[in-house]
């Protein structure tokens, strides 16, 4: 994994979040970076909200962009951990 794949898959995040109306913040070492000295990180965190009745949607498009998704498994953790990780290739997402 590469910083620019990093970075790709955080802007391929946020068309998916802007299409779907999710309110949602970068966080961690990304978003450290951009306002200070950028720092290595292998992930990419987000805090997000989105309405329930969304949410199987929202995972839907982010599989069918290449994101790997198990929906099901993944809407199980949220509404159990409201923590979830998911991946595009090498790249990890962390949503909370």
């Amino acid at each position: 994994m590469t910083e620019s794949e990093l970075y790709d898959a955080v802007r391929r995040l946020a068309v998916v979040f802007e299409r779907r109306k999710v309110s949602h913040a970068l966080i961690g070492g990304i978003a450290v970076g951009l306002r200070t000295r950028p720092r290595s990180t292998k992930d990419a965190d987000f805090i997000i909200q989105v309405l329930a009745l969304s949410f199987p949607g929202l995972l839907e498009d982010l599989a069918a962009d290449g994101f790997e998704i198990d929906v099901l498994d993944i809407i199980r953790r949220w509404s159990a951990d409201r923590f979830v990780v998911f991946y595009l290739g090498p790249d990890r997402i962390d949503w909370m």
